[in-house]
């Protein structure tokens, strides 16, 4: 019987050894669970906080794109009222020149293919496309698409919504 109670000893002690290398193991197996939880949770609060920071940014870029664009058409315009009062002053100087010859007694030259006679006949039509002209030669990148101020304003402000929404809802969630 000493050797059926030291086996069933032996047999008890092991059994307590393999639970208690169980317990241990199911503990660390549940730490290593709540330490990737924890690292989980700290980089989705990093993302959140950087995403955050960007929306913000952004918002405070918004103004000065809108600077930017007004700036942008105003330099637009002024170029196209430059290249405006070229074409009138050419269609001037067509007229001027055509009534000094007839009143001077000499006869009075159409010459149609001058700049001058171009501007005078067509001065009107020209002048509808200048502004589009002034945008697309003030222009950074050729070839993008033309957006004039009130667009882009427009655009601007519908950017703005999207982006304090976003705002609101990622402050909500921390």
């Amino acid at each position: 019987m000493d050797t059926e109670q030291t086996t069933e000893l032996q047999q008890r002690i092991a059994a307590i050894g393999a639970k208690e290398r169980d317990d241990q193991w199911a503990l660390r197996q549940e730490m290593a669970k709540r330490q990737q939880a924890n690292d989980r949770a700290k980089l989705i609060e990093r993302h959140r906080t950087q995403r955050i920071a960007q929306v913000k940014a952004q918002l405070d870029g918004l103004p000065a794109r809108i600077r930017q664009a007004q700036m942008a058409a105003s330099d637009a315009d002024e170029l196209a009222a430059v290249w405006s009062a070229n074409i009138d002053r050419l269609a001037n100087e067509y007229t001027q020149r055509l009534h000094a010859e007839r009143h001077s007694g000499r006869p009075a030259r159409l010459d149609i293919a001058s700049q001058e006679a171009q501007a005078y006949f067509f001065g009107g039509q020209i002048k509808k496309s200048l502004r589009h002209l002034a945008l697309t030669v003030n222009q950074r990148s050729y070839g993008q698409p033309l957006i004039d101020a009130e667009s882009l304003a427009e655009e601007l402000k519908t950017e703005e919504k999207q982006l304090r929404d976003e705002l609101s809802q990622l402050q909500l969630r921390g």
